[in-house]
């Protein structure tokens, strides 16, 4: 038995419905057959997309952070690397928050 047909196995064992419930998905328009081969290919391609869009989400996110710090000069969060400190960088860019009084904090190199 292939790892794949392991890990179809496992997860059909996983999703089996109570008594009288159904398993349905948005993306599919009737009722999911754990039992069927076609339906149990359509939830590990499912699997396969939504781990591929969190990795993506997770690139996105970590690239808009480090031009944020590169850029910016911005913190975001956390204790500054070895060798800086947190000083004050003047009002926040975001109106509603300055708005509240937060100051906008920036890393400088203090070695």
């Amino acid at each position: 038995m292939t790892a794949l047909a392991n890990l179809v196995s496992g997860f059909a064992a996983l999703l089996k419905p109570a008594a009288g419930n159904d398993v349905k998905l948005t993306e599919w328009i009737a009722a999911v057959e754990l039992d069927s081969p076609v339906h149990q290919a359509l939830m590990v391609l499912l699997g396969a997309q939504a781990q591929r869009e969190v990795a993506r989400a997770r690139q996105r996110v970590l690239g808009a952070m480090r031009a944020q710090t590169s850029q910016q000069g911005r913190f975001l969060g956390g204790r500054p690397p070895y060798g800086y400190r947190l000083v004050d960088g003047g009002p926040h860019p975001n109106a509603r928050h300055s708005g509240w009084g937060r100051r906008l904090q920036c890393w400088r190199r203090i070695l």
